[in-house]
């Protein structure tokens, strides 16, 4: 202690002095951490919302363009043929089984803009062979083989009547035809010049890594790779038209995969009992009726999709701006919700435009 008017600080003022600058130094520290929080969040949650358009973006195109045939109208939407979307991975590496359906997963087929529909050249001797294109029909592009190069996904289809069979494949070499070695698998039978078809083709298949929490884009042949990162929920949901008859019925009495023999034919799928569209099951799409050949076959139910829900939930990278709680699939560091980014969660749908009823 000081004596009264001595110059200077006695021992209690300067131990209240320095309580008084430790508080204020506590409250500048805590600002200072709480703006250096703010600060790691702020991009985090453009990032969040950034990887969501992308993917959002990328998925409703190719949806919207599932089914587009080929440039000259002449083989129709490919739904006269085959299931532009399927609810499982296809393709030539990890192909889920014939005839089973996902919700996390979705295969999307369309024939690029421009892309020309090609015939035989003669019947194929055998499944194996390389597919002979006619080069001189008219309309038949002049690079590569009619437009097919190495590298090129295509479909060859058998047009003689809905469900006689489809193949995809990449184009392995363009010499004499196509070749169609491995990874394509066999096809499934040889195909005759007058019934069949070939179309350039872009495959698409989403899916979910969980174990890496990405959003995965295959190809449908050797190529994978990561859309988005940080993915920690993947959900489609499909729409179809409750009437059979949304599926076209052959022109002549013989009946097909979706119709019985007949005059008129008679539609082989139920009714869905609803008056518009109705949210189907995994189930339909794996109870038949069934069109296609081994290991190709697929449910009818697929050609009556008119519209797809997806639901998508990305997660902010970062550990330390994700907090705890309902809005955490995965719990993180963070203490509170002023610098935490919540997991965002998007539901959007798609209506393919080559997809619609044909009655």
């Amino acid at each position: 202690m000081r004596a009264r008017g001595a110059a200077g600080f006695s021992l209690i003022e300067a131990l209240v002095a320095a309580a008084i600058l430790l508080a204020a130094a506590g409250v500048l520290f805590h600002f200072a951490a709480g703006t250096q929080r703010l600060a790691t969040a702020q991009p985090e949650a453009a990032d969040v919302n950034q990887r969501l358009r992308v993917a959002a973006g990328m998925i409703v195109r190719d949806l919207l363009d599932a089914g587009a045939a080929d440039a000259q109208g002449r083989l129709g939407t490919l739904a006269n043929h085959l299931p532009p979307i399927v609810p499982a991975r296809t393709g030539a590496i990890a192909a889920d089984p014939e005839l089973t359906a996902f919700d996390d997963r979705l295969s999307i087929v369309f024939v690029p803009g421009g892309g020309a529909r090609a015939e035989l050249a003669a019947d194929m001797a055998g499944s194996g062979v390389d597919v002979p294109i006619n080069t001189a029909m008219p309309g038949c592009p002049a690079s590569g083989i009619c437009g097919f190069v190495e590298g090129t996904r295509a479909a060859i289809v058998n047009t003689s009547r809905l469900g006689a069979g489809y193949d995809l494949f990449s184009v392995t070499s363009a010499l004499a035809g196509l070749g169609h070695g491995p990874p394509n698998p066999p096809f499934s039978q040889a195909y005759a010049r007058s019934t069949t078809a070939v179309v350039p083709l872009v495959q698409r298949v989403y899916y979910l890594d969980r174990a890496a929490s990405r959003l995965m884009v295959y190809d449908g042949f050797k190529s994978t790779f990561p859309l988005i990162d940080n993915v920690v929920h993947l959900e489609f949901a499909y729409f179809g038209d409750p009437h059979p008859a949304s599926v076209a019925a052959p022109e002549d009495d013989a009946g097909n995969c979706v119709y019985a023999p007949g005059d008129p034919p008679a539609p082989l799928m139920p009714p869905l009992g609803t008056a518009t569209l109705a949210r189907m099951t995994l189930a339909q799409f794996t109870d038949g009726p069934f069109c296609g050949v081994y290991p190709n076959r697929f449910d009818a139910d697929l050609l009556r999709i008119r519209r797809v829900r997806v639901r998508l939930r990305v997660q902010a990278a970062l550990d330390q701006v994700r907090g705890r709680g309902i809005h955490y699939v995965n719990p993180g560091l963070a203490d509170g919700d002023l610098a935490a980014v919540r997991d965002l969660e998007v539901t959007f749908e798609a209506a393919p435009r080559n997809m619609q009823p044909a009655r």
